[in-house]
């Protein structure tokens, strides 16, 4: 419908008339429903095929797929690829070539219709990147190992088998083996552990760690060199398996005269001298180290130091023309004696004397000597050398003098007491003739810890 507006006049007179028509546009607009698109999340570990079906789907459905996109770098994963053909199920093997998670999202179609996203988490597999070959280690020295990772919250077990020369028994643990190794051979020896990795489920086995265990160095030499004299060279050279250098000490001991004193070799050539009149052990401590650096344990050699029998000039008592003596001087305890033929002292003469070329543990045993010819008395002298242990000491001398008169001998009634029990004191009277006297003397008994003594009258001392 149209509409006037005001008319104006103009001179001369024209007239102009407008007329406005309403438009009327009329719009149609569409929406249409957008649905969110389905996602489904599993993990695997690299290097192991996934496989993924998706929930509810109908049998004989396929699937389709675009090339994965891989976080958080192209490169974290390998092995993902598009796939244009129907397949049964998502499948296929990822690497992650990291040693941290990385993820492989997928675009699938299903052939039923619609698509969904699958994101496949791949865990790396743990290694070790603490070194594989540790520092060689001693024999009889703790082997501690700390595994390390690169891949964070990894765990870490091992395990040893026996080794030939390797005294330990096959053993197994987790974390730092930190055990002792026992090599008992004289060369190195390879002991190897095999480590499992486990991260995030996924383990890896038979990662091996090889470290060498050198051999101690021991002794080959004799520990227990034969025995020496007192006051004479005790010499010794030490060997080994394997050594490079010696060193050894000794310690001042009681009855040695001699001070402490040490060695940086394997010779000792040291006279000891024993001050008493028993045996007395003396002992070397060495350690020997070898090329590797290994010392040893110490290592003991014991030598037994003798002592001489020292003996000085001997006297017999008097005795009967007739009558046989026994002398067996206080020395050193078990010392054998021999002798020569007796030669005279004075100029008479004396019979029943002999030589003893065989050790004997008493001077003039079984020899009765018989006055022949001369003063009043006679005296015969013995020629005594004293050997203890091999180790013989000066000669000296024992004078027997024999009187000429040949007297009728007291005879002991009661020469077999009753025993007596070790430690328990041994008291003996002896019987004779009236108005005899009597001297005693109790000799060396390898048995007995006392040391030979003699007396006169009733014997009474503690016997053990």
């Amino acid at each position: 419908m149209a509409s006037a507006e005001k008319i104006k006049q103009y001179s001369p007179l024209t007239y102009f008339v407008r007329q406005v028509i309403p438009v009327f546009i009329l719009l149609f607009i569409s929406f249409n429903t957008v649905y969110a698109q389905q996602s489904f999340s599993i993990s695997t570990c690299s290097g192991t095929p996934f496989n993924f079906i998706q929930p509810n789907a109908v049998n004989g459905t396929t699937y389709t797929w675009t090339a994965p996109v891989i976080l958080p770098a192209p490169g974290a994963i390998t092995g993902g690829a598009a796939q244009a053909s129907g397949q049964s199920s998502v499948s296929q093997v990822l690497v992650n070539t990291t040693t941290a998670q990385a993820t492989a999202t997928y675009v699938v179609t299903a052939s039923g219709g619609g698509t969904f996203q699958l994101i496949v988490t791949v865990n790396p597999l743990p290694v070790l990147n603490s070194t594989l070959t540790p520092a060689d280690i001693c024999s009889n020295a703790s082997f501690s190992y700390n595994p390390t990772s690169a891949t964070s919250g990894t765990s870490f077990s091992w395990g040893r088998l026996a080794v030939n020369g390797i005294s330990n028994v096959g053993n197994q643990g987790s974390f730092n083996p930190n055990e002792i190794l026992f090599n008992t051979t004289v060369n190195p020896i390879a002991v190897q552990y095999s480590y499992t990795l486990t991260s995030n489920g996924c383990s890896v086995s038979n990662q091996n760690v090889t470290v060498n265990v050198n051999p101690i160095p021991f002794l080959t030499s004799t520990q227990a060199p034969a025995a020496v004299c007192s006051g004479t060279f005790f010499d010794y050279t030490a060997t080994s398996n394997n050594t490079s250098t010696f060193a050894w000490t000794r310690s001042a001991v009681a009855g040695i005269s001699n001070g402490t004193v040490s060695g940086n070799t394997a010779i000792v050539h040291e006279n000891l001298v024993n001050t008493t009149l028993l045996p007395i052990t003396v002992t070397y401590a060495f350690t020997l180290t070898n090329a590797a650096a290994c010392p040893s344990n110490q290592q003991f050699v014991r030598v037994i130091v003798n002592p001489v029998p020292n003996v000085g000039n001997q006297t017999v008592n008097p005795l009967c023309s007739g009558n046989t003596f026994i002398s067996s001087p206080n020395t050193v305890l078990g010392t054998l004696y021999t002798w020569t033929t007796p030669t005279m002292v004075t100029s008479g003469s004396i019979s029943g004397g002999s030589s003893a070329p065989v050790g004997q543990l008493y001077i003039g045993v079984g020899q009765a000597l018989t006055y022949v010819s001369g003063s009043a008395t006679e005296t015969i002298r013995y020629l005594v050398t004293p050997n203890a242990f091999g180790c013989v000491g000066s000669t000296f001398n024992v004078d027997v003098t024999v009187n000429t008169t040949s007297n009728s001998t007291a005879v002991i009634s009661n020469p077999t007491p009753s025993g007596i029990c070790s430690g328990a004191s041994f008291i003996y009277a002896p019987q004779s003739t009236t108005g005899t006297n009597y001297t005693w003397q109790r000799f060396y008994n390898s048995s007995i810890t006392q040391s030979p003594t003699n007396g006169s009258g009733v014997i009474g001392s503690s016997i053990t």
